[in-house]
């Protein structure tokens, strides 16, 4: 086999022409799938259980809502997933993706509902074979979080036994669903496929090419797939914009001049548009929108301007310098209350883990005055001035983030624990490292780990699939090849409450000018079946 392949004036690697091929032509497969057999349809092409559960839904829409109106996309989004067998949820912040996601699950179970005193436990039978992912453990346990949240707000509009059930439901990492192994790669492939109908994976802007390409092959043909996710975010660090790439078609925003997207893959993309989670007021969502378009000028407007959650820290300005004090100190204290919370016979894991995601500092680089290592240094040197931290790598409240997959230890790229002190160990072995799980924290000895990172600050790109209640983002002066478009949405998304932008004016215009263009064939493929 030749190691280059060239198409359509594009270079491939081999590898990863199969992928892009193998990936669409999958794609277009589910799209245009039929999800019921053609005895079982009604006149109007739709199985009486698909009429069951689409009823369902509508009735958990319209009893949510209340006096209020129904969201329409969400609605058109929950209700394809009830008629096809691929789904792709598109959306910024706040949106509703996974209330989405919960109201469609909400109604396809509550459909299956035995009669009332028939014995029969079909919910539990259904809700066992969903499966939720997602591409890091944080992202996993967010996204159950996320849906757990989404299934109470539901609130007496869901029959018990049904909440219950979809209440338990775990995401796991797209690996520990696959069954990753080292050296064997992945338990479930086409030769043995995951055993679930449903399977629906959030933050798919993370997915690279190849992990896709995995995932696809081991579900079932028949099985439904939804991809959760918002385009404008970093894509993966690895080959493939997957996501962009689909949504780009669906939407009618293909850049293939003179064609037009296939109808089944158009009908597979919903996108939210209305953010429900902020209030209209929000600087942060004013904000993400004008560098979602493109807009410097207004971005810069919204910067200058008088908002509440949102801070214009201009390092060159020295009218600002109050500012950044305050951002740094911000942090300072956040440190503070991890480390007193994670020492001691009596640590607080829950309050330590909590702590790490009240203030974080994303920054564009890791070296250098702007970068991670930087800040890190500087909440490391303030915790040693106050002596809540000696000169030894590890110390109570030390926030780390796992930087290789280790299945040994079962954590991966990624996952972000806190290192918790126990007075009654020996010095040597004094220090435990904890993580945040959906079905229970987990322990890992911090002798046990070699491929961490300090974590007061972090990357951007390692932030995705995070979200935390300050942030502070930390970008570097022009010219910076790394400052685009994409960096800084993901960036400014990550903040929950209130966001802090260290940067000058330079710095901000020029990553929102500059816009990442990934070469790929795969929205080609889309538009063209017959190019795959």
């Amino acid at each position: 086999m030749q190691p280059l392949v060239i198409e359509d004036g594009r270079l491939y690697l081999t590898r990863f022409w199969s992928l892009e091929r193998y990936v669409a032509a999958d794609l277009l497969h589910r799209s245009q799938a039929a999800t019921v057999e053609e005895e079982e349809q009604t006149s109007d092409g739709v199985s009486p259980s698909e009429r069951s559960a689409e009823d369902e839904v509508k009735r958990l829409f319209i009893k949510a809502a209340g006096a209020g109106q129904v969201d329409e996309d969400q609605l058109a989004a929950s209700l394809a997933g009830v008629h096809r067998n691929f789904v792709v949820i598109s959306g910024g912040p706040g949106t509703g993706k996974t209330t989405t996601v919960a109201t469609f699950l909400a109604g396809l179970v509550s459909s299956m509902q035995p009669p009332a005193g028939s014995g029969s436990n079909s919910t539990n039978q259904a809700t066992q074979r969903i499966a939720l992912a997602a591409p890091t453990g944080k992202a996993a346990a967010r996204m159950t979080e996320a849906i757990r949240k989404a299934i109470n707000n539901l609130g007496d509009a869901l029959d018990s036994e049904v909440a219950r059930e979809l209440g338990e439901l775990e995401a796991s990492t797209i690996h520990r669903l696959l069954g990753a192994s080292p050296g064997t790669g992945f338990r479930h492939n086409p030769s043995n496929p995951l055993p679930h109908d449903i399977v629906i994976v959030d933050e798919v802007s993370m997915v690279s090419l190849s992990l896709m390409a995995h995932l696809l092959a081991a579900i079932r043909p028949d099985a439904k797939v939804v991809l959760v996710g918002d385009p404008y975010q970093l894509a993966s660090i690895e080959a493939g914009a997957v996501l962009g790439d689909i949504v780009g078609i669906g939407s009618g925003g293909g850049e293939v001049a003179g064609t037009a997207p296939p109808a089944a893959i158009a009908e597979s993309v919903r996108v939210l548009t209305t953010v429900h989670r902020q209030g209209e007021d929000s600087g942060i969502l004013k904000l993400a929108e004008c560098i979602r378009q493109g807009d410097a000028d207004g971005a810069i407007e919204i910067l200058k301007g008088a908002n509440e959650d949102v801070i214009w820290v201009d390092p060159t300005n020295p009218d600002h310098k109050g500012k950044k004090i305050q951002a740094e100190q911000d942090l300072k204290d956040a440190a503070t209350k991890v480390v007193t919370a994670a020492q001691g016979e009596n640590a607080e894991i829950e309050e330590a883990l909590k702590e790490i995601l009240s203030v974080k500092v994303l920054s564009a680089l890791r070296r250098g005055p702007t970068g991670v290592d930087h800040w890190n240094q500087l909440v490391e040197n303030y915790l040693r001035s106050q002596e809540l931290k000696g000169y030894s790598d590890w110390y109570a409240g030390r926030p780390v983030m796992v930087t290789k997959n280790d299945y040994l230890n079962g954590v991966f790229n990624g996952d972000v624990g806190v290192a918790i002190a126990k007075e009654d160990l020996n010095r040597d072995d004094r220090f435990q490292v904890w993580f945040e799980r959906a079905e229970g924290n987990q322990m890992v000895e911090a002798t046990r780990l070699d491929q961490i990172a300090t974590q007061w600050a972090m990357s951007i790109h390692k932030s995705q699939g995070s979200e935390f209640d300050h942030v502070v983002v930390s970008m570097p002066p022009p010219p910076s090849r790394i400052l685009t478009r994409e960096l800084l949405y993901t960036a400014v998304t990550r903040a929950k409450k209130n966001l802090t932008i260290v940067a000058t004016e330079e710095s901000i215009t020029a990553a929102i000018k500059r816009e990442v263009a990934r070469s790929s064939g795969l929205a080609a493929r889309l538009e063209n079946p017959a190019s795959r």
